[in-house]
């Protein structure tokens, strides 16, 4: 089981950096969403309650959003939801009497995905975005580089850059001793922002669009990344078309789903392990009358081949994990698949 503080860090997969939109500002032309935790900062403060925010006000803010929004809204039999939703609030007096009701409507889309965050939680969701692992690059064995991609949560963009740069750099320096391909070990990337993490890995993946979020409407909105280390290979060794084999399991989440996604369609890549968590859609955050933010989850991912996800991503070739063992029968299928490839060949 995915643990549920994390859970509900990775749930927060929206565009908090690109602006929170309000319950009266509900025509944005072109929402931005992304793979993203929440992270408050000096500079962003947690939002404190508004007085006097009457429940039926709140209710009905949450419902609008949520019919317009939500990407599993036309799945929903609002005939027969609104009104036991409207019920279960009917003697709710002040804002927070709605919430049980708001997350009995969010439960009726059914996408594990969108949730209700109360004024001040977002103090404690930032505890838990805290403590992420450093990525690794190295060399497994003969000839393999290896490279364990944590989740990434960090919004100050210099980091962002300097993390990215750092990963680029020491693929390219690894490259030379890494001729029969590469492990991307995405078993611990729980998530966050997703965007230094792709920058990071574009010289495996070649040239971008790898990727977009498919809203309600059909819109597609191709991830774009500002940082491309895939153009320095003029100077540096092509990666792009070099054999990756993708490790996968049930802790890769959410942005970290959005990494593998990217992976999809690319040649030479086939990957390994167990099914993913399974929250491959964006969210859109929406503020409510009394500062309460609704976390809805309003777009699809979409690989380059232009294939849906939506739920968990299921791996080429299931490999069981059996802690009894010394050694990890992922990475060693893996590695016996990139034994194989013409690259590894003398």
């Amino acid at each position: 089981m995915f643990p549920m503080k994390r859970l509900i860090v990775v749930l927060l997969a929206s565009a908090w950096m690109a602006g929170v939109a309000s319950a009266t500002d509900q025509q944005a032309s072109s929402p931005v969403m992304q793979h993203d935790r929440i992270q408050s900062t000096g500079n962003n403060p947690v939002t404190p309650p508004k007085p006097m925010v009457s429940a039926q006000a709140e209710l009905d803010a949450a419902i609008a959003i949520v019919r317009s929004y939500a990407l599993r809204a036309s799945q929903v039999d609002w005939s027969v939801v609104e009104p036991r939703i409207r019920a279960t609030a009917a003697h709710a007096k002040v804002s927070s009497d709605a919430y049980p009701a708001i997350r009995a409507l969010l439960k009726a889309l059914n996408d594990r995905h969108s949730l209700l965050l109360e004024p001040f939680a977002r103090e404690a969701v930032d505890k838990e975005s805290s403590g992420d692992a450093d990525p690794t690059v190295s060399v497994q064995g003969s000839g393999i580089g290896y490279v364990m991609m944590p989740g990434y949560g960090n919004t100050d963009p210099q980091a962002q850059k300097a993390f990215a740069s750092d990963i680029a750099a020491r693929l390219y320096k690894t490259a030379p001793q890494a001729q029969c391909g590469w492990m991307v070990d995405l078993r611990n990337d729980h998530g966050g922002n997703m965007y230094p993490m792709l920058e990071a890995l574009t010289p495996l993946l070649g040239s971008p669009p790898w990727g977009s979020f498919r809203d309600v409407h059909g819109r597609l909105s191709p991830w774009s990344v500002t940082l491309n280390f895939y153009a320095e290979r003029w100077v540096n060794p092509d990666l792009s078309v070099a054999p990756v084999a993708l490790l996968l399991g049930p802790h890769t989440a959410s942005s970290g789903e959005v990494v593998a996604i990217a992976f999809q369609g690319r040649a030479n890549t086939r990957s390994f392990g167990a099914s993913t968590a399974g929250l491959t859609m964006a969210n859109r955050m929406f503020s409510l009358p009394d500062g309460a933010l609704l976390s809805l989850a309003s777009a699809i991912d979409v690989d380059r081949s232009g294939r849906e996800y939506g739920d968990k991503i299921e791996p080429d070739q299931p490999v069981s994990s059996d802690p009894t063992k010394d050694s990890d029968p992922v990475i060693d299928a893996a590695k016996a698949w990139l034994a194989k490839q013409d690259s590894c060949r003398p």
